[in-house]
């Protein structure tokens, strides 16, 4: 019989959350979404028709004009058919006579005409070619001429009819183009490509101005909400207000916001409720330890024993305490108390605290400063401060038993930074664990390894005073962390004028 392992069920989400999303999907699928997008589709559709008409009806216009001043085909064939008049020369022969400036204009144009008759001769001609002029037309030739707008390959034009004939105005061969239903010049067939290239590219340009500026209002519109989670991601509480198709999101938020703010009031108040918790049982413990460790009539052995347990509640107790700070420190709750500090008495009252107490004889520690740093100050919480400087002087021994040299020192690097240096000669670590202890020491959630929370609250302090930690250790040559905080003045440093 075989067994298996039941699959964990995947958390349900909230009724509040699920309604969200229920809501979301519906109004992505409602008809008035859809209409909304169709309507916003047909505006952009009639816009860009009413911008392609207005320049059509200005290319139009400006051909117009074009014709009126040079003379359009039309115009020209109009203007000869009515011009053109017949009168009797003193034998009865009909003479056709076209005003000067008719022919003028017929001439700038390049353009020729003529007058066939009814019964196919050519009665009058104006530059026409000879195959043109010397030649008898049929009714035939006439009709499909005006059905073709070619006669001979020259592109033609006809008047309106006149009792004694039809007039033809012809053009060269290459000057004009036949279209179905009119004739086109060669210059306005260039100008319709042009206009056709500009529709295309301004179409182009409405709709990616269109496309701009919809994703310029997305790109505003989801600004807020990019940071809300910005934030949420640093778990830093937020709110946000949102209207339209994100408001959901901003509802969303909203709620992730308050989970979190519950959950971290809810840590904050456990630690604090631990930490008082163990605060009482532990001073007992260590009184009852350190009364075995002090009784003078007691075996070597059980007052050996009672300094082993005093040494280990005073570690739970600097355990409690740092984790309430940085419990603190993580929620902004720790107010900083800025003061000037003169790093070197600083530093020394530090060393003489261990040694007035009295530490291990397996320890030396020792104290070392330049010239420079003499003059140098800090503004900080001095507390804080105090308190990662021990912590680093603390990890040190602590994993160290058999014993080592520590050295507390200061320099002023290049960098107008105060770099306070602890470092110990002891086991170290591997080199590989560097990377890990800097990404321990600045992570909040990070998990805790040999070297436990006093690294992360180094850190945190540090940078709460504008400045950073960095380690550097090599097995069997010690271990060696360094505090740098920006220097805030020196002794000789000219006054600042207000």
């Amino acid at each position: 019989m075989g067994f298996f392992k039941k699959k964990a069920p995947a958390p349900t989400r909230d009724a509040a959350a699920q309604w969200r999303i229920n809501r979301t999907r519906r109004q992505s699928f409602a008809p008035a979404y859809f209409a909304k997008q169709a309507f916003l589709f047909i505006g952009l559709t009639i816009l860009v028709f009413f911008v392609d008409i207005a320049l059509y009806i200005v290319f139009q216009f400006a051909i117009y004009n074009n014709h009126d001043y040079d003379g359009s085909p039309t115009s020209t064939t109009f203007e000869v058919t009515d011009n053109l008049s017949a009168t009797e020369d003193e034998s009865g022969a009909t003479v056709y006579k076209l005003p000067y400036n008719t022919a003028s204009w017929l001439d700038q144009q390049n353009a020729w005409a003529m007058l066939v008759g009814n019964d196919g001769e050519v009665l009058w001609s104006h530059n026409a070619p000879p195959e043109i002029a010397n030649h008898t037309y049929t009714q035939n030739d006439i009709a499909n001429a005006a059905r073709t707008f070619y006669l001979e390959n020259y592109p033609t034009f006809f008047g309106t009819n006149r009792d004694d004939g039809t007039v033809i105005v012809g053009y060269p061969i290459d000057e004009y183009v036949a279209f179905p239903i009119n004739y086109m010049g060669n210059r306005e067939l260039v100008a319709m490509v042009v206009l056709g290239v500009v529709l295309i590219y301004l179409d182009a340009l409405i709709f990616f101005m269109v496309y701009s500026l919809s994703r310029r209002r997305m790109l505003k519109a989801i600004t807020p909400a990019v940071e809300a989670l910005d934030d949420l991601a640093h778990g830093v509480p937020t709110h946000m207000e949102m209207k339209g198709p994100l408001a959901d999101i901003a509802e969303s938020v909203n709620a992730a916001s308050a989970i979190i703010q519950h959950k971290d009031e809810a840590r904050k108040r456990w630690v604090s409720g631990v930490s008082h918790d163990v605060r009482t049982p532990l001073a007992i413990s260590m009184g009852h330890a350190e009364r075995i460790a002090n009784a003078t009539n007691a075996p070597a052995e059980v007052r050996k024993s009672g300094e082993v347990i005093v040494r280990q509640n005073e570690r739970i107790r600097d355990l409690v305490e740092d984790l309430n700070i940085v419990s603190k420190l993580e929620y902004d709750s720790q107010p900083m108390n800025i003061e000037t500090i003169q790093v070197v008495p600083f530093a020394r009252g530090i060393v003489a605290d261990y040694l007035n107490t009295g530490i291990d004889v397996q320890y030396d520690l020792e104290f070392f400063d330049t010239p420079t740093v003499q003059e140098c100050a800090i503004q900080g919480d001095e507390r804080l401060l105090r308190r990662a400087v021990r912590n680093l002087i603390d990890n040190a021994m602590r994993h160290n038993g058999e014993g080592c040299k520590i050295a507390l020192s200061l320099d002023v690097e290049p960098s107008n930074m105060l770099a306070l240096t602890v470092a110990d000669n002891g086991r170290g670590c591997d080199t590989s664990r560097i990377g890990a202890l800097m990404a321990q020491a600045s992570t909040p959630d990070a998990s805790y390894d040999a070297h436990g929370l006093g690294l992360t609250l180094v850190s945190r302090i540090s940078i709460m005073h504008g400045g950073y930690v960095s380690f550097a250790s090599e097995p069997k040559r010690g271990f060696t962390a360094t505090m740098r905080i920006p220097i805030a003045m020196r002794q000789n440093d000219p006054p600042q004028a207000e």
